[in-house]
């Protein structure tokens, strides 16, 4: 695409279908795994709401359903194989959408910030009501 003068083009498809997703991956990563060993590092909450919002813009899985289309299309007409990098999209992708999937943000954010209750059942946070957009959570 960039060789064929859509230099635009190709730096969307390289952030939504390789940097975003790269991205997303590596900052849940850190974070689940930080959470996994208990640990409560200053940065996990935003690194967090980070990979959050990058999973509306990180899009293996519309690119692998165009690829499907596209592979599909063209086997009726030549012959075409997937190569490795190819599988290896498609796994990533698949993992990506299980991930999305089965991934509790809830609980990883109850997990980051625990609520902190003092005896009798009364929460050191205000009572006031607030609603995080990032996780969906009332308090």
């Amino acid at each position: 695409m960039l060789k064929d003068g859509w230099p635009f083009l190709a730096l969307a498809v390289f952030l939504f279908a390789v940097a975003f997703p790269l991205i997303r991956f590596g900052l849940l990563t850190a974070v689940l795994f930080e959470v996994r060993r208990g640990h409560r590092r200053p940065w996990l909450g935003r690194a967090f709401r980070w990979a959050t919002d990058l999973e509306t813009w990180a899009m293996p899985d519309v690119y692998i359903l165009g690829l499907a289309v596209a592979y599909f299309r063209l086997a009726a007409a030549i012959n075409v194989s997937l190569g490795p990098g190819a599988i290896c999209y498609i796994l990533a992708g698949t993992l990506s959408m299980f991930v999305r999937a089965t991934l509790d943000k809830a609980e990883v954010w109850r997990r980051i910030a625990p609520d902190n209750e003092l005896a009798g059942g009364q929460s050191t946070r205000s009572s006031s009501a607030a609603s995080c957009p990032s996780c969906t959570t009332t308090r």
